[in-house]
């Protein structure tokens, strides 16, 4: 399987969501709070490997996560550490969204 396919299975399986923070990626709210990653980063969810240790491109070791859910996992948390972080930025989202008076995208 490759990259674009397996993207798409995930897209499928899991939905349009963060795995991690549950926030919708792409050219709507997302880029209105986080604004654009890198120029190119922000407008679609990445693929984001479970487990640090095997970078098997596998639907039972990667799910989608936001760029900024991605980044800041890197490899320094485990995937069930950084489920509690997710929740924490989804907070932080919640709490930008309503000062700039977006409607919450970010339920769980």
């Amino acid at each position: 399987m490759n990259k674009n396919e397996l993207w798409e299975f995930l897209l499928d399986r899991d939905g349009a969501k963060c795995d991690y923070c549950r926030i919708e990626c792409g050219e709507g709210h997302f880029i209105k709070i986080w604004g654009v990653f890198y120029k190119t980063r922000g407008f679609r969810l990445e693929i984001e490997h479970k487990d640090n240790d095997k970078k098997e491109n596998t639907p039972k070791n990667c799910v989608l996560a936001c760029p900024i859910c991605n980044s800041a996992k890197s490899n320094k948390f485990s995937y069930e550490e950084f489920e509690r972080v997710g929740d924490v930025i989804r907070e932080i989202w919640q709490q930008k969204a309503r000062k700039l008076g977006i409607k919450n995208e970010a339920t769980p």
